[in-house]
């Protein structure tokens, strides 16, 4: 698992809130005096006596009382809101709360209320808005009780993970009071309680009632049967989840009369929240009254029912026997698998078959437009192929009157038209903006990135009309969404000095917490590493041979004072790395030495924030650091790295993986002379090697629950790169089936993200140790990957930036970011070496290397 998707444990919705264009930490959301724009960004209150305590987080207020020593764990009550109800909620328990002295938390506002209950919040913690600790089982129920009198029956969404006393909103869960943490089978750290014998072990926090199988359920909590006689006589068997959000589930099934093939889609009220508070069951009711001004036109799902399940909404409408428009092109795209776009039969197929779902797709939308209707939310996972090419369109939640004046709080980012106002009615306009944006993304499916910035869709245009033989009836469709499109004269194409120039222009020198706008790692773990905060930034500039101002420098120097974390990726080591380059070398080997004394009985054996990141800056501080760095390498096939879901249990590649690790050994082969230190690195490759799985197109990928990736941080990039250093090295690791494996898997001209560790830029820097390896001659696939970056950027004041994590937000960091792809970028040009402590030779694109061929 990619260090990267580790962060998806929290919340990051709520790293969206403080800034549209870049993540922030939503502590620094305006709270005492709203802006105009967001008014629900203003804090509840509360008043608390004098001697009370509390602490605010980015989601959480915490009160305590005098000397509180509650206990580490046990039955606490979780009380559910709704924005109508929540000021009353709130002052209903603080005020039990603050009588009885039971220390309590709150969400911090009424936005971030939305955000936590919103449509794709994580449906283990949805629907919590008060938290009361109870110290035993005596005050807690007597302030259930208490609180039943006061606010029972209240709305309030139900929350999956707890046991729901009587009618709500109160509800009860087994779980942690304080903050203790453990690994879970993943290798992500979560919260934790304490087993009998003190083993901390995983807090589970699924949506659905999950008891440790030591504690004993008090009589008074009745966990409520699910209605199975409810279930069996609603007429449908529920045969299989399709799909899970907050708001719901949808459920392929079967009518019990007669066998019919149906869908059955689920809402929860007061629940799946979008930016105006309207709830699940609101918009259900919503696409009901749309499916039936609809019926009988072509590719709208027959509607067949609707009823009611244990205070859930479902309507009921004819399965399509058809895959999402989002998975027909993951399959057929020939972009997404080496060849392209050389296979000129493969595009032209591609070509013929796309259009013709756009002349289908145009005809069921001009026909909606007939019936007086607009659809509002057309997107690749909402539009239907089957196998003859017949299209559907379903999700009919935000359908609506053309001119009606509906407030729209969701849309799906890239095919969503930008709204001036809240007030602004629904037109056809809406849905031609999304058959637009769907014109576009059939060929370059990356259109995010048009959300941020709309003028780049010419060189977007560019490239598939540059790939694809696309007729001017296309160009028109696109054109109707984002206007005009220029000449290719008019093109802007990207250039390290671009990227730089927005570099220097993001930097904020006046905060504490970071230097330039990047990635949630910054916010989760600190925002001076190097993966994802100033010290990567930094080293990327100098690394390019551009000036970095005094003032950056003694920045970085004295935040790293701050840092817990040690490791090269993630803390002191990294930035003694980048305060080296920027000419500190005092304040560096200080660092070092210190991240080296914590790391020298580390159990963590990877390059992102353990043994093998901190050996390779002992050995390329020289002298003693070498010796230190042996010491370091002794016992490390014994350590650890992450956990994941692959065949090996563990992750694979360069950051999380034993590839990193293998890179660290074959250094300390070059540097010491002792080839053992080669054969460990070659067991470490092998580990990951094992992890792979063949792609259709015969590509080596890292498979992990289904899913294969090719990247440098977890993936075969990764692998690629352990292996180009070993090849230097004399040692060939792959045979050649692995190594045209790898490469292929390299080469697909589809790829997301644009970053160094889960992107593009991470492939090109493989592609170029494999040619500097003598491997393989990837030339031609870098020249692929390099122009491909025209389309990533975004125009940032003078200059252009690249999007991070998931296309969402600017990132100027080197894991994610600007910072990394034009530290790319600029090698690929001169030869520089592109990432910490791998130092490269000449430009990739002027040699050929000379190494040992691949073993047969």
């Amino acid at each position: 698992m990619s260090v990267l998707r580790q962060a998806r444990g929290a919340n990051l919705d709520l790293f969206l809130l403080a800034d549209p264009l870049h993540f922030d930490d939503p502590l620094r959301l305006p709270t005492a005096s709203p802006d105009a724009t967001n008014p629900r960004a203003r804090e509840y209150e509360i008043a608390l006596p004098e001697a009370w305590a509390s602490a605010t987080g980015r989601e959480w207020r915490t009160a305590f009382p005098p000397s509180w020593e509650g206990p580490a764990q046990g039955w606490k009550i979780h009380v559910a809101a709704i924005p109508g109800t929540a000021q009353r909620v709130l002052d209903v328990a603080a005020a039990h709360c603050v009588a009885h002295g039971i220390a309590f938390k709150y969400l911090r506002s009424e936005l971030v209320l939305l955000v936590c209950g919103a449509k794709y919040a994580a449906r283990g913690s949805s629907g919590k808005f008060v938290t009361i600790y109870p110290r035993d089982e005596t005050e807690l129920f007597a302030t259930l009780d208490a609180l039943e009198d006061r606010i029972g029956g209240l709305d309030g969404p139900s929350i999956l993970s707890d046991i729901r006393w009587r009618e709500g909103p109160l509800h009860v869960r087994y779980g942690a009071f304080v903050e203790r943490w453990c690994e879970d089978e993943e290798g992500r750290r979560v919260h934790a309680i304490a087993a009998p014998d003190g083993t901390l072990v995983p807090d589970r926090r699924h949506p659905y009632v999950v008891i440790p199988e030591w504690v004993e359920v008090p009589d008074r909590l009745r966990i409520a049967e699910q209605g199975a006689a409810e279930l069996a006589a609603c007429g449908y068997v529920f045969e299989e989840a399709l799909h899970f959000s907050n708001a719901g589930g949808v459920y392929r099934g079967r009518r019990v009369s007669d066998g019919l093939a149906v869908v059955l889609k689920e809402a929860r009220p007061h629940a799946g929240l979008d930016g105006f508070a309207t709830d699940a069951v609101t918009r259900l009711e919503r696409e009901r009254r749309a499916h039936e001004a609809l019926a009988g036109v072509e590719g709208v799902p027959e509607l067949i029912d609707r009823m009611h399940l244990g205070g859930h909404a479902f309507l009921v409408s004819a399965h399509v026997d058809a895959e999402t428009l989002q998975r027909w092109v993951a399959k057929r795209h020939p972009g997404v698998r080496a060849g392209f776009p050389g296979d000129r039969v493969a595009v032209e197929c591609y070509a013929r078959d796309a259009l013709e779902i756009l002349r289908r797709l145009t005809g069921i939308v001009d026909a909606l437009h007939g019936r007086g209707w607009v659809h509002g939310d057309l997107h690749p996972a909402n539009v239907l192929v089957d196998a003859a090419g017949r299209l559907s369109v379903v999700d009919f939640e935000l359908a609506a009157r053309a001119g009606a004046r509906v407030p729209v709080g969701l849309g799906c980012p890239g095919f969503a038209r930008p709204r001036r106002d809240r007030d602004e009615p629904v037109g056809e306009h809406d849905d031609h903006y999304a058959v637009g944006a769907l014109a576009l993304w059939l060929f370059l499916p990356i259109a995010i990135v048009l959300s941020a910035d709309p003028t780049r869709a010419r060189e977007h245009a560019a490239w598939a009309q540059e790939h694809f033989a696309l007729p001017p009836e296309w160009r028109d469709l696109v054109e109707r969404a984002y206007g005009p499109l220029s000449s290719p004269a008019a093109l802007v194409r990207v250039t390290p000095t671009a990227l730089v120039r927005a570099i220097r222009a993001s930097c904020t020198p006046d905060r504490s917490d970071r230097l330039f706008p990047g990635d949630v790692l910054q916010y989760l773990e600190n925002g001076r590493q190097f993966a994802a905060g100033a010290a990567g930034v930094l080293w990327s500039l100098r690394r390019m041979g551009e000036r970095v101002p005094q003032t950056w420098i003694d920045w970085l120097s004295r935040a790293a004072s701050d840092v817990g974390e040690a490791g090269l990726l993630d803390g002191r080591t990294g930035i003694a790395v980048a305060l080296a380059a920027c000419g500190r070398a005092d304040r560096a080997i200080s660092l070092l030495d210190s991240a080296a004394e914590e790391l020298s009985a580390s159990t963590d054996a990877t390059l992102y924030s353990g043994r093998a990141g901190i050996g390779l800056a002992l050995l390329d501080a020289g002298g003693a650091g070498r010796e230190r760095a042996v010491l370091l390498a002794e016992g490390i096939l014994d350590a650890r790295v992450p956990a994941a879901a692959t065949s090996t249990g563990q992750a694979a590649g360069l950051i999380d993986g034993w590839s990193g690790v293998a890179v660290f050994l074959a250094a300390l082969a070059a540097a010491t002379g002792d080839e053992r230190h080669l054969d460990d690195a070659q067991r470490c490759i092998e580990r990951d090697l094992r992890a792979c799985a063949a792609g259709p197109d015969g590509a080596l990928l890292v498979e992990e629950r289904g899913i294969l990736y090719p990247y440098l941080a977890h993936g075969s990039a990764g692998i690629a790169v352990a292996a180009a250093r070993l090849a230097a090295a004399g040692r060939c690791v792959l045979s050649e089936e692995q190594l045209r494996g790898l490469v292929t898997a390299l080469s697909p001209a589809i790829v997301i993200e644009p970053g160094v560790f889960d992107g593009r830029a991470g492939m090109i820097l493989a592609l170029d140790e494999l040619d500097r390896a003598g491997l393989a001659d990837t030339r031609a696939l870098v020249r692929m990957h390099v122009r491909a970056f025209d389309a990533y950027a975004i125009t940032y004041r003078d200059g252009f930036a690249m999007l991070g994590r998931g296309l969402s937000r600017v990132s100027m960091d080197y894991a994610t970011g600007t910072a990394g792809v034009a530290a790319v970028l600029s090698s690929v040009q001169t030869g520089r070496g592109a990432f910490p402590l791998l130092d490269a030779g000449a430009p990739v694109m002027a040699r050929r290397g000379t190494a040992p061929r691949a073993r047969e």
